[in-house]
């Protein structure tokens, strides 16, 4: 807003203020700114208003049009308002009068462009408008048509047909107008107009320009013109709605801008603040000065400091010389770090030197006590040394008393002692045996009970866990995710059914699959689900006190299993506005489903008696018939061919089978499709509909698994198409043979390669031939061939020539080896193309075959 000039103007005046200048001269440049961006504003305001007062009009004026457009019954074609006003009067007179356009509509048989051109046509003629009414009445600032039907002639009838609803004026009134109107007839005395467009009123003939859609002709047509006519002008109004929104934004921010400057301004300092900021000024620098002298006298006190660190420094390097630490804090502290690391080890060491040493005084210890040992062994020894002498002698004592007692009779006693003292030791040995079997047993028997305390603990844990089991089963047959029609089966013959039903269904590997694959269709079907609402939540079993005292082991990786078996991920979806499962979603809908296929079933079958017997099944019938005329005419041709090989094909156009049994054959439906649609019975129109809607679900399902995109309106097209209900055969007989042989592969092996040539080209330009018959007298039969006859021999390829000459083909040919000058040619105009040693041109050499030699068209050569 403020120019440079003027702020360097108002500067120099505020640098010299209250010296050289006065505040005054201050404020002018910034005043002169203000006034100039503020008339810059106004004048942009004034050219907005102007703006704004002319949208504002034009959308009273699209409002008011809408209104009309509203208001308006049917719309009408641009009526005089006098003309309007007269038929006003008629009607309050009680003189019924119709324009034309409200009593007639459209047959369903005629095609959009040619509505467009009748309509053109009649709205040119000034026919659309006029008035329609069985009474008599004076015509004044209007036109009226009366009847004067055109018996056994082709007139408007034949397109239009009365729709006299909601009219006082009967239908057989309005067909004789319609059939007053001629359709193409060339009496100047007869008002006629014609399909295309043209007309002819009296010496008056012309032809209308079609216009681009039905606007008037029939009840619907004049509905969706009005709504399409009201739709356009709301567009226009809410444009200039926006554009006006635009524009009061713009007039708002003009004034926002004018507002902001003039409070800016206002806020300008004023002198008496000016003033007291000098006054602070000038104690401002006489503080300046004397922090000035503060900061001097501060700097001379750091650089003392200065002084004395550098001092300090170089005592410290004096005292560090020796070692070799940087002088940086980091380094000391990393240094003080390995210091105190190096004391912390140096305490470790001295304990395990302490420890060292008492090892050493224990081992000393050991060694005297091992010596000590040493001392005792050997005087142990020597006692054993005298023991084992005593022994010696005593052995020897007991020797001579048993000589002695033997020779005095007692060794019969001593051998009853010998057997009583061995009964003894046996005795002995029993009860230590006992004794030792006995303990065994006290030992098992705890072992015993420990067992049975054991299992007891286990068959209290087990039914514990199946009272958990049973409970959550019971819960999750509560959601009815998996039901049973025996209402009167156990719960746990319930359970077995699920069992039995569910096993190998799903593997707990799966689990991760199933649950990654639900979050990845709940993605995909997410907007088909969002009027659901779909909610994702996980529930998991509750502990119970029980499971909180098992620690580890098997037990607790049982419990583990029930709580991940327990875990589950529920989806539930609002239906009705409450919170339900899925699976009761899907079976209303397959209920819905159900109620929605009964009603289409009906509708499908009216649909297709409408389009099957009618509009689309004529044109099936007329196709059928051409085509078959067609194949018939190609039939004949080959079959009167006399080939010098005595070959002779033949073609037929086979109808195909049923693919499946709800479809039919196509000579059945194509016989019903001939038939009179009035004379079919109920049972043959279920079994066309039958066979199309099986045709068109079939190809609903590959259309949906193929990854091409199509249409249904595609799909409909390629049920429909006729030909792919029949297939072309081509059969071949040899001279002498009884019958036709289909010309299979294999067969096709067996040909000569001439018959191969015959086999591919005859049945292709006879196919073309009875095309080009349909044609007009004076078309020419133009064919072309690229590298034609690419492969066949020369005689053979003059009877393919021949083949070509005896149809009477105009022909284009190339090759890089035949000339085309047989015998078998009539004559021919050839052209050679040379390029003479790689030269940047081509060379054109022009030649003539008259049926006996080939000359060179007037011995020129021409560059191209």
């Amino acid at each position: 807003m403020v120019s440079d000039e003027q702020i360097q103007e108002a500067s120099r005046a505020l640098d010299r203020l209250y010296e050289e200048t006065r505040y005054d001269q201050v404020r002018e440049p910034i005043q002169a700114a203000l006034n100039a961006y503020k008339s810059g504003k106004q004048k942009n305001l004034a050219i907005l208003r102007v703006h704004q007062d002319r949208t504002n009009k034009i959308i009273e004026e699209l409002e008011q049009e809408a209104t009309e457009w509203k208001n308006k019954k049917d719309p009408d074609p641009d009526t005089h308002p006098k003309t309007k006003e007269m038929r006003e009067q008629w009607k309050q007179q009680g003189i019924q009068v119709e324009p034309l356009y409200n009593v007639v509509e459209f047959r369903e048989t005629v095609d959009e462009e040619t509505k467009k051109r009748i309509e053109a046509a009649l709205i040119e003629t000034g026919l659309l408008d006029a008035v329609v009414s069985e009474e008599e009445v004076m015509v004044e600032y209007d036109r009226i048509l009366r009847p004067n039907p055109q018996l056994m002639a082709y007139t408007l009838s034949e397109f239009l047909q009365p729709d006299v609803s909601e009219t006082s004026v009967t239908a057989e009134f309005v067909e004789q107008i319609l059939q007053s109107i001629l359709i193409d007839e060339s009496d100047e005395q007869v008002l006629s107009i014609s399909e295309k467009g043209h007309y002819s009123i009296g010496l008056l003939k012309g032809h209308a320009v079609p216009v681009e859609t039905v606007r008037f002709i029939g009840k619907n047509v004049r509905k969706r013109y009005r709504e399409e006519q009201i739709r356009l002008l709301e567009e226009q109004i809410q444009s200039e709605k926006q554009e006006l929104e635009k524009i009061e934004t713009d007039i708002e921010r003009n004034e926002s801008s004018i507002r902001q400057a003039d409070h800016d301004f206002k806020e300008f300092p004023n002198d008496e603040n000016l003033f007291g900021l000098y006054d602070k000024l000038e104690k401002a620098r006489f503080n300046i000065n004397q922090l000035n002298d503060t900061i001097q006298r501060l700097s001379e006190a750091v650089k003392r400091i200065g002084k004395e660190v550098r001092e300090l420094e170089l005592s410290i390097k004096a005292q560090t010389k020796e070692n070799s630490l940087n002088l940086t804090v980091q380094e000391y502290v990393t240094a003080a770090d390995h210091m105190h690391e190096y004391e912390r080890m140096l305490s470790e060491l001295k304990r395990e030197q302490e420890h060292f040493l008492n090892e050493e005084e224990r081992k000393q210890e050991t060694i005297n006590r091992l010596e000590d040992l040493e001392e005792e062994i050997l005087e142990l020894k020597g006692d054993f040394n005298v023991v084992q002498d005593r022994i010696t002698r005593l052995e020897k004592n007991i020797e001579q008393i048993e000589r002695q007692m033997d020779q005095a009779g007692v060794k019969d006693i001593r051998d009853q002692i010998q057997s009583v003292i061995e009964e003894i030791e046996k005795l002995t040995e029993e009860i230590e045996r006992n004794k030792v079997s006995h303990t065994e047993h006290r030992v098992d028997l705890t072992h015993v009970e420990k067992d049975i305390e054991d299992l007891e603990t286990e068959r209290t844990f087990f039914a514990q866990l199946v009272k958990a089991w049973r409970k959550s089963y019971v819960n999750e047959m509560k959601r009815a995710l998996v039901t049973f029609d025996d209402d009167e089966s156990t719960e746990m013959l319930e359970a077995s059914e699920v069992l039995k039903a569910l096993s190998g269904r799903v593997s707990t590997k799966e689990t991760a699959q199933l649950t990654s694959q639900l979050s990845r269709v709940r993605n995909d079907r997410q907007d088909d689900l969002i009027e659901y609402s779909p909610l994702q939540r996980s529930l998991f079993q509750e502990t119970e006190h029980w499971m909180q005292e098992v620690e580890g082991g098997e037990k607790q990786l049982l419990i583990n299993q029930w709580k991940q078996a327990g875990s589950r991920e529920i989806i539930e979806l609002t239906a009705q506005g409450k919170r339900v499962s899925p699976y009761l979603v899907g079976e209303d809908l397959k209920q819905e489903r159900e109620r929605q296929s009964v009603m289409l079933d009906e509708q499908d079958k009216k649909l297709y008696e409408e389009i099957l017997f009618h509009s689309v099944g004529m044109k099936l019938r007329a196709r059928i018939d051409r085509a078959e005329r067609w194949v018939e005419e190609m039939r004949k041709l080959m079959e009167s061919r006399n080939d010098s090989s005595g070959v002779e094909f033949s073609i037929r156009w086979r109808p195909r089978t049923a693919e499946t049994e709800e479809e039919m054959d196509t000579k059945d439906l194509v016989e019903l499709l001939r038939q009179n649609p009035r004379a079919l019975k109920d049972e043959a129109i279920d079994q066309v509909t039958k066979h199309f809607r099986t045709k068109i679900n079939r190809a609903k399902v590959l259309m949906n698994e193929s990854t091409e995109m199509q249409t249904l309106l595609q799909v409909l097209k390629q049920v429909l198409d006729y030909r792919r209900w029949f297939s072309f055969e081509l059969s071949v007989k040899r001279t002498g043979d009884e019958r036709r042989k289909p010309l299979t592969n294999t067969q096709f092996d067996k040909f000569s390669g001439g018959e191969k040539a015959r086999a591919m080209y005859i049945p292709l330009f006879i196919a073309t031939y009875s095309r080009y018959l349909e044609a007009g007298d004076e078309a020419p039969y133009l064919i072309s061939l690229d590298e034609a006859f690419a492969g066949v021999d020369e005689r053979n390829i003059a009877d393919l020539f021949e083949v070509v000459e005896e149809l009477g083909f105009n022909y284009i040919m190339n090759s890089q080896a035949i000339w085309g000058d047989y015998e078998t040619v009539s004559k021919l105009a050839i052209s050679e193309l040379f390029r003479p040693q790689n030269a940047d041109h081509v060379v054109v050499i022009r030649y003539l075959w008259d049926g006996q030699k080939r000359v060179m068209v007037n011995d020129e050569i021409s560059e191209s």
